[in-house]
């Protein structure tokens, strides 16, 4: 038997282990210690070896994993330095407001006189509205507007500085005159994103944003509670997407930059639709919890008509689609995408109501009988879920009355005109009334078509597909010839002929 190699002494390390000391120590980022730097690779070694290592080694640093995560974390602290410098520059142009350095910097001598007119600088409410007796200018009264929409937005949480980052910026290239297509389409594109989110904090935290006016039911444009100035908010800061898109295809650029607005657009639509079903869904775990503390009490609880939250959330969807101009291609193409994505959340739910239960993948399983609930359980889910989607539905019908009342400027053919202007000045006490005219035929088909597919899927691959598929309309019974019994075999034989021809007998030596 061989005799056992002594171990290695460990008076002190290697030239290899010396080596990796210094090549970290020099490679080290700045303001990272050694012992945090090497904590960080060492997060990134993987089992196995590089096709170029020996056998033995076992383990390797995965260095492109390593470099992505530090670009990750780059990219983060870019974006909390841009947020960041965006705050500052609003919190200036405010103090700059409040002092009026303008009015200093153009009257000279005079400005303390005019001082007296001027309105102290003691802090104003978001919402306060001007005086009739001193009207300001459109120009003040829209930074006034998209001022305080920012304000309201940053009480949202993260994701309301996220948009009013995104939104600030954009407001900013427009004020600077930048035409560039891509830059203007990449800033649209994290705006409606951003979207998205708040539409969801919105939906999440209604009952908060409405904590401090229960007056609901009022005008939108007299409501004065948080939830009510969110949506009013949210529906101005669309208007400066539409702003971009318009920008974008002035500018004559390839189709690619307002096809992505275009599907961000309908992608936030269905975000909200996604929002009205969560709340919904929330409305109805609550019913449900409550109801279970009342049964232990040996009491009652009535359902929810209806979810406050879901209805506010159609009510913004009705002002984003009442923004579309109907002169407007690419606003035509955005209202097409909705009324899409609105119909296949409508079908599936409409399934539901239908047939009590989900759609299944294949025909085969919509057949079997749907398992009845046999604990607790899981008829207080079924019953929660019954509720959920009878809730949302109440939303969805909202919606679906005013885009099918506004479908007619979008989906029927349209007199030659030139492009008009997008109006701006469309404010939410003048939103465009249901159209008078009707829905042509062809997009009703289109439209029937469409609920049709959401609904039952388009599966061509089925086995039962033909067996269950409508029959086509026969109409009425055909009627028989009247002929003599004596003269059957004749008339059949010229009936033939005439409905088949007899010309190829002219042809038999042809064949």
């Amino acid at each position: 038997m061989p005799p056992i190699p002594a171990a290695p002494s460990a008076i002190g390390p290697s030239k290899l282990q010396i080596a990796l000391a210094v090549a970290i120590v020099r490679s080290k980022p700045r303001g990272v210690s050694a012992r945090d730097y090497v904590l960080q690779l060492r997060d990134h070694l993987k089992k196995g070896r590089l096709d170029h290592d020996e056998e033995d080694h076992r383990r390797y640093l995965d260095m492109m994993a390593y470099w992505r995560k530090r670009c990750e974390q780059f990219e983060q602290t870019s974006n909390d330095l841009e947020r960041r410098n965006s705050q500052l520059e609003r919190a200036n142009q405010v103090l700059q407001g409040r002092l009026g350095l303008d009015n200093w910097v153009e009257g000279g001598a005079t400005a303390p006189k005019r001082k007296s007119q001027e309105p102290t600088p003691a802090r104003r409410s978001k919402r306060s509205k001007p005086s009739p007796q001193t009207p300001e200018p459109s120009t003040g009264t829209d930074v006034d507007t998209f001022a305080d929409d920012l304000n309201i937005f940053d009480e949202l949480g993260e994701v309301g500085a996220t948009l009013v980052h995104h939104l600030y910026t954009v407001h900013k290239s427009y004020k600077r005159q930048e035409k560039g297509p891509e830059i203007i389409c990449s800033k649209l594109v994290e705006t409606l994103r951003a979207f998205t989110s708040v539409i969801a904090a919105i939906g999440k935290y209604h009952d908060q944003l409405v904590a401090g006016n229960r007056r609901t039911a009022a005008p939108l444009e007299k409501d004065k509670s948080d939830l009510a100035c969110a949506i009013r908010a949210t529906a101005r800061a669309f208007t400066v997407v539409l702003v971009g898109l318009k920008k974008i295809t002035d500018s004559g650029s390839e189709r690619r930059f307002p096809g992505l607005v275009i599907y961000e657009c309908v992608k936030m639509f269905k975000g909200t639709l996604a929002a009205i079903s969560d709340s919904a869904r929330l409305t109805a775990a609550t019913h449900s919890i409550a109801q279970t503390k009342a049964a232990a009490n040996r009491g009652a609880t009535t359902p929810p008509k209806d979810s406050a939250a879901s209805r506010a959330l159609a009510q913004l969807l009705n002002i984003l689609m009442s923004f579309l101009d109907k002169n407007d291609k690419c606003h035509q193409q955005i209202f097409d995408g909705c009324l899409f994505v609105l119909l296949e959340r409508i079908g599936k739910q409409l399934f539901y109501c239908t047939f009590g239960r989900h759609r299944s993948p294949n025909i085969e399983d919509d057949i079997a009988l749907a398992p009845l609930p046999t604990t607790p359980a899981e008829v207080s889910k079924r019953e929660t879920e019954t509720l959920a989607i009878r809730l949302e539905v109440r939303a969805l019908v909202l919606v679906l009355e005013r885009a099918l009342g506004l479908a007619p400027n979008h989906m029927n053919p349209q007199p030659q005109r030139s492009p008009s202007r997008l109006a701006r000045t469309l404010s939410l006490k003048t939103l465009p009334p249901k159209s008078k005219a009707r829905l042509s035929q062809q997009a009703k088909d289109r439209l029937q078509r469409t609920l049709v597919s959401c609904m039952f899927g388009e599966e061509v691959e089925d086995d039962f597909l033909e067996v269950l598929r409508m029959p086509a309309r026969f109409g009425p019974l055909p009627t028989v010839a009247k002929v003599e019994d004596r003269d059957v075999d004749d008339w059949f034989k010229g009936e033939v002929w005439r409905l088949v021809g007899w010309d190829i007998l002219g042809r038999e030596r042809e064949l």
